[in-house]
């Protein structure tokens, strides 16, 4: 029921943001970066409380640092929506146009995608840059981060959510999924008649359970598996090694980075 309530409230999001211009959907994106500088406290103490939870259960220290969030990276995600602002609006640009010989003209337009799903670990971080991209482009989004951080990203969606209402736009913009259950996941994941798209990581369920998790979904989906990725130095490989080590011990959190050597 929660899952539909909030499938209803963001096809109704969708609506109202194709109604947005660029100048207020910019207007917003500033708002929303002020309102999470303004309120780092907040976002810090409900932080503080998914660290010592993930400490309690034992979480390796590379994955706390992801999952911790400081003064200066609450800046980097205002500044990743503020740098949004700079970006051309691609909806309604118009990419081809011809008319035919009986008059009739027929043309390409970029338009929203409607409703996003997005999958994702415990990196609060990804809440707001979701958030900004999407509604960069007039999209609604419906947010599932890893139980992990839950507090970190209930405190950043409530923050943007009153942003939003105070500038007289819609709040569903951004909906946060804040049960936890695995299940959860998978039946976001089949709400065909919500969801234009979705994006969720194959790691989460594992790759030899990622397809059955993904019969009958009818979305567009993207997704992203393990040790894709792959370097070959042409010369010594010793002399490269410490390379490997900090490209992917020092920032794990990077998707499609140096996996091992």
């Amino acid at each position: 029921m929660m899952l539909e309530t909030l499938g209803i409230n963001a096809k109704k999001a969708e609506r109202e943001l194709l109604k947005l211009n660029t100048t207020t959907k910019n207007d917003c994106l500033k708002a929303v970066a002020e309102a999470l500088t303004c309120s780092s406290q907040t976002i810090l103490e409900a932080n503080a409380l998914d660290v010592a939870i993930a400490r309690e259960k034992g979480m390796k220290e590379s994955l706390v640092d992801r999952l911790a969030l400081t003064d200066s990276r609450i800046a980097s995600m205002a500044e990743g929506l503020t740098s949004l602002i700079a970006l051309e609006d691609p909806i309604g640009e118009i990419l081809e146009a011809k008319i035919r010989p009986n008059g009739l003209e027929i043309g390409k337009k970029r338009v929203p995608l409607g409703v996003i799903g997005i999958i994702y670990e415990s990196r609060p971080n990804v809440t707001a840059d979701a958030f900004g991209l999407c509604f960069k482009t007039s999209n609604a989004v419906i947010l599932k981060g890893g139980s992990d951080a839950i507090h970190s990203n209930k405190a950043i969606v409530d923050i943007i959510r009153r942003a939003l209402e105070e500038k007289g736009v819609t709040p569903d913009a951004i909906q946060l999924v804040e049960d936890t259950n695995r299940e959860t996941a998978k039946q976001l994941m089949r709400m065909n008649q919500y969801l234009t798209s979705y994006a969720s990581p194959v790691r989460l369920f594992g790759e030899h359970r990622v397809f059955r998790c993904m019969e009958g979904i009818n979305q567009k989906q993207r997704s992203h598996s393990e040790r894709k990725c792959r370097t070959h130095p042409h010369s010594c490989r010793k002399q490269y090694r410490p390379c490997y080590r900090d490209r992917y011990r020092k920032l794990p959190c990077l998707c499609g980075c140096l996996r091992r050597y």
